[in-house]
């Protein structure tokens, strides 16, 4: 019952000394396919790996639709991506520290009130 959570923590463990004893600088270009969303179908009710496209140009709908297999990226093994990941992370905690420490929302003030802190780091 309590091995999974154990097994868990070890592989987190393994994945992030990977990354910190085989450090790996990816490219921009391998990082933009998992920065950015990928297109919504055509159609919500699809969920396959097709999609339809049709090439009408004269507006007419004559069955010219041919379905395409959308290519999926290739997998990154997830301790290249840890770095990355960490870094954008502490970007964020930078961002919201700044934020709410500039800001006198009712929300912040909420939150010091309750025993809450704002992260004092600045980049």
């Amino acid at each position: 019952m309590f091995i999974l959570p154990r097994l868990r923590r070890w592989i987190v463990f393994g994945k992030l000394a990977l990354a910190v004893l085989f450090p790996v600088k990816l490219t921009s270009r391998q990082l933009k396919v998992y920065n950015t969303p990928p297109s919504p179908p055509d159609n919500s009710f699809v969920r396959g790996k097709t999609a339809t496209i049709n090439n009408n140009s004269n507006g007419n709908n004559n069955n010219n639709g041919r379905s395409q297999i959308i290519r999926h990226p290739p997998p990154i093994w997830s301790y290249k991506l840890i770095e990355e990941l960490l870094l954008a992370r502490m970007q964020a905690c930078i961002s919201l520290g700044n934020y709410m420490r500039n800001s006198d929302s009712q929300e912040t003030a909420f939150l010091v009130g309750q025993g809450g802190r704002v992260p004092d780091v600045v980049a």
